[in-house]
């Protein structure tokens, strides 16, 4: 998925919101902007009051973006299993190649079929060696390897419980980041639990 990766990196990079920065005058924290030094040695800027340079916006290069990606791993899926692991891939690489180019991008990985499976939170790094802890396994494991022994097709498939567990971890997290974008990627084929239908 690399070239990929490569494709679409500045796309999403340029289109993400991005923090506005304004400069002002570190010394006396006026709201008009810096103090022009060369100016204020004129009478007529003084008398004018014109020896302030004007504020300056910059926005910055820090994208403020967080985002769940859900995976459908149930039976039904089997045949598309394949494709939905490159996607789940594409976007992971995606979004690490965004946080590690800029640093202000947050996201998770969930699996589901009968039950939620979670591979990686907003606190715990794509691309660490470190080998995390989860409740329900005696191993601990690094994301990636986590993700690719878990993503296989199995068991029933509930659809709503992961998104309503990527919603909470969301809004929990809008609560610390009330500016940023958030957005949730459900890769699936339909629900069949009855709390969700359709595709």
């Amino acid at each position: 998925v690399e070239p990929l990766v490569e494709k679409w990196f500045r796309y999403f990079a340029e289109r993400l919101p991005k923090i506005e920065r304004i400069d002002t005058d570190e010394e006396s924290f006026v709201r008009r902007g810096a103090l022009n030094r060369r100016a204020i040695q004129r009478h007529r800027n003084l008398l004018m009051g014109t020896v302030f340079n004007p504020r300056v916006i910059r926005v910055s290069q820090e994208p403020r973006f967080m985002a769940v990606i859900t995976v459908d791993i149930s039976s039904s899926m089997e045949n598309d299993m394949q494709g939905a692991r490159k996607l789940l891939v594409f976007l992971s690489e995606l979004f690490a190649r965004i946080s590690r180019e800029y640093g202000y991008i947050k996201f998770g990985i969930r699996l589901f079929n009968g039950s939620v499976i979670t591979v990686k939170t907003f606190d715990q790094e794509y691309d660490s060696a470190e080998r995390y802890e989860y409740e329900e396994e005696e191993k601990r494991q690094t994301v990636k390897m986590r993700m690719m022994e878990q993503a296989n097709a199995t068991g029933g498939t509930n659809l709503g419980q992961a998104v309503w567990e990527a919603a909470k971890e969301m809004n929990a997290a809008k609560q610390e980041f009330p500016d940023f974008l958030s957005a949730l990627y459900a890769v699936c084929d339909g629900d069949t639990s009855g709390e969700i239908s359709g595709s």
